[in-house]
């Protein structure tokens, strides 16, 4: 997406993202190890940790991932201990995702990352430039609708 962005004015944007990124990816590194859970599958167990019992395909239409890459997702949470899934009582067809006691513990500790993340790095940024630069994230999103997955809710 060029944004009508051109040069400097990418350059800096492009930046900023990777920038965030990184930074948010490194706090996170130390805990997510320690719980014995990998990047790859943070977002996975917040979405199932905000929607027990949800299934695999709606894991998948929210997270923009294909239907395998989430399974196998799914199975390696099994296989850590995070993550149950049980055949739907009204539906044997149907699997639904549940978070373990295990899963429940680090889902509180990394949903938690978020907040304190945003405080250590962004504790003295005065509240109303935060507002504006997430009210023009949310709008360039909004607007591109590249990203129809994403809305005012987090995972």
């Amino acid at each position: 997406i060029s944004l009508g962005l051109v040069g400097s004015e990418m350059c800096i944007r492009d930046s900023a993202v990777t920038v965030l990124y990184r930074d948010f990816s490194d706090f996170c590194e130390s805990i997510l190890q320690e719980s014995g859970l990998s990047k790859g599958l943070l977002f996975f167990l917040l979405y199932i940790g905000k929607h027990p019992g949800c299934t695999h395909g709606e894991v998948s239409a929210y997270l923009g991932s294909d239907n395998g890459h989430t399974t196998r997702c799914v199975n390696r949470m099994i296989e850590g201990g995070f993550v149950r899934r049980d055949a739907s009582a009204l539906d044997r067809r149907v699997r639904r995702l549940w978070l373990t006691p295990q899963g429940e513990k680090t889902f509180h500790r990394c949903y938690n990352l978020f907040l304190q993340w945003d405080r250590e790095r962004f504790g003295n940024v005065p509240e109303k430039t935060k507002t504006q630069a997430r009210l023009a994230l949310a709008a360039l999103l909004e607007e591109s609708g590249c990203f129809p997955q994403l809305s005012s809710e987090s995972p």
